[in-house]
């Protein structure tokens, strides 16, 4: 009796933790499955940029999470692709100057910086983004 309330017990543990690990799964996938869209700026650097006016990006904002170097950052997957990413570049570059090239979401002003993403891995070129240290295994020292 002793050994059968053990295995039940451990059953109900292993599923617990089974529809605890789909609903992060799902959760950290939100993102990719709401459109939304966001607001632009066009950057030089990370203090310097100005907004892209009457503009907007169509996508899902998504994490990106690189455990081995240790830090994640939210990114805004362009629905529009790389056409959409050069016309805001361009845009960008038009109305602000050849330093201003980096588009980047935004949705108010004191938004962290952000890259638009070209999928899951691969992001566009930004002047800055805000990353979130996670790996507590060694210390992070700021530069």
């Amino acid at each position: 009796m002793k050994n059968m309330l053990i295995k039940t017990g451990l059953l109900i543990s292993i599923i617990f933790l089974q529809f605890s690990a789909s609903a992060l799964f799902i959760e950290d996938f939100r993102g990719w499955l709401q459109s939304s869209s966001t607001s632009v700026i066009c950057a030089e650097n990370k203090k310097s940029y100005h907004w892209l006016e009457n503009e907007s990006a169509t996508g899902y904002w998504g994490v990106h999470t690189d455990y081995h170097a240790g830090y994640a950052f939210h990114y805004f997957f362009l629905s529009e692709g790389a056409g959409k990413y050069n016309e805001l570049q361009n845009k960008c570059i038009s109305k602000f100057g050849e330093k201003f090239k980096y588009p980047q979401p935004a949705d108010y002003s004191f938004s962290d910086w952000y890259p638009f993403a070209k999928n899951q891995n691969e992001m566009f070129p930004s002047a800055y983004v805000s990353k979130a240290y996670i790996n507590f295994t060694k210390t992070y020292i700021p530069k």
